[in-house]
């Protein structure tokens, strides 16, 4: 299987969350037991419809090789309880990072595309981390792979999962040849290990209707509460941490983010076509004092932003009392909705003292969720970059 140049030329880089899900009565090792065995019994059937999430990338040909290899599967004990992530008491339990498979920095014939980690609480509880490669999935894809493997494992089959097409992909991108590829510079992320530069770290925000409308009411706006909203009050105050950073001068910014291309391009593409179906949009602010006000802000990013990326997937035991991501080495913002519908979190990766200005902005301070739990009390990650 061939891949495209916008696949080959995609950094490294993997997509990691995990759903956290309570025991439900009974007998809990029993149900346990139970429940590990239709997770592994319908993984294994969605893949056949998924087949080349389980095979593997080799760069020498740019392309996924035809064998099947399968996805890892590994399942883990924790010594602790699924209330102490849900009330954001991380004292012996660590950060969600450990509840995902880890991350082979370096892409190689052997590494699986597709990860996934069964973390099994004391309580019964579960938390089911997956992480996929950006090389042939992106946001959408990963979706419905995840709601697919769920529907399998509710419903015993897999009759009624929605069938991805992976051939569209193909015709909707052009395939590279070998030498052009190849001469074609690779957008690289940082290696953790290999270059420190500074610290990074990760903070949860949580926001809604009623939060945001405070900063509507002090800056006498009426926008109402939207994904695009959100964005662009997280952007206006990066900006401001960065000016509080280099001395009070405010300086260009130009954030990008990715669009899904389903349903826009001329060439009509299904909702159900798997793989990397998505370009970058930009938005540019040009240092003016005149634009800071939040309206502006989002008229530049309506057109260059997605939906929220994860959805709360049933397995057959309820909604996931919470889902999480696990934290990136690199700086940006990813975004999920709350479990009600009614909100969003956006977990932002910053260096350390561009955090510090960045969680202390006015705006962020009074339209941010206060709440008992995990938003209060939720750890800083720290990662090098």
């Amino acid at each position: 299987m061939r891949l495209s140049l916008v696949d080959n030329r995609l950094p490294p880089a993997t997509m990691a969350i995990i759903f956290y899900y309570t025991a439900h009565g009974g007998n809990n090792h029993q149900n346990v037991e139970q429940k590990l065995k239709r997770l592994e019994k319908s993984l294994s059937e969605i893949l056949t419809l998924y087949y080349p999430l389980a095979r593997r990338y080799v760069k020498e040909t740019l392309s996924i090789n035809c064998k099947y290899d399968g996805v890892e599967y590994a399942q883990a004990l924790v010594n602790g309880q699924l209330s102490q992530i849900l009330q954001g008491q991380f004292h012996e339990i660590k950060e969600p990072n450990r509840f995902v498979p880890h991350h082979q920095e370096e892409e190689s014939a052997t590494n699986p595309l597709v990860a996934v980690q069964i973390n099994i609480f004391n309580c019964g509880g579960l938390a089911i981390g997956l992480r996929t490669s950006h090389r042939i999935v992106d946001a959408v894809t990963c979706s419905l792979f995840t709601n697919g493997w769920a529907k399998a494992c509710k419903e015993g089959h897999i009759n009624d999962v929605i069938v991805p097409n992976f051939e569209e992909e193909k015709r909707a991108k052009h395939t590279p040849r070998n030498d052009f590829a190849t001469d074609t510079p690779v957008v690289k992320l940082p290696s953790p290990s290999k270059t420190i530069i500074s610290e990074v770290v990760t903070r949860r925000f949580v926001f809604d209707a009623k939060t945001i409308s405070k900063v509507m009411e002090a800056e006498d706006n009426k926008l109402k509460f939207s994904t695009a909203v959100v964005i662009a009050l997280i952007w206006r105050a990066q900006i401001n941490a960065a000016r509080a950073r280099n001395g009070g001068f405010l300086r260009p910014s130009l954030p990008s983010g990715a669009v899904n291309l389903r349903g826009k391009t001329f060439r009509k593409i299904s909702e159900n076509c798997c793989g990397n179906i998505y370009t970058l949009g930009t938005a540019r602010f040009q240092a003016d004092e005149s634009k800071m006000r939040l309206d502006n802000f989002v008229d530049q990013v309506r057109d260059a932003i997605t939906n929220t990326i994860a959805e709360f997937v049933d397995f057959g035991w309820g909604k996931p009392a919470w889902v999480s991501f696990a934290q990136r080495p690199y700086k940006g913002v990813m975004l999920i909705d709350t479990k009600s519908g009614d909100g969003v979190e956006a977990w932002v990766t910053m260096d350390e003292e561009e955090m510090n200005y960045f969680q202390n902005d006015p705006t962020i301070r009074i339209s941010v969720v206060d709440e008992d739990g995990i938003p209060e009390r939720f750890p800083i990650f720290r990662s090098k970059i």
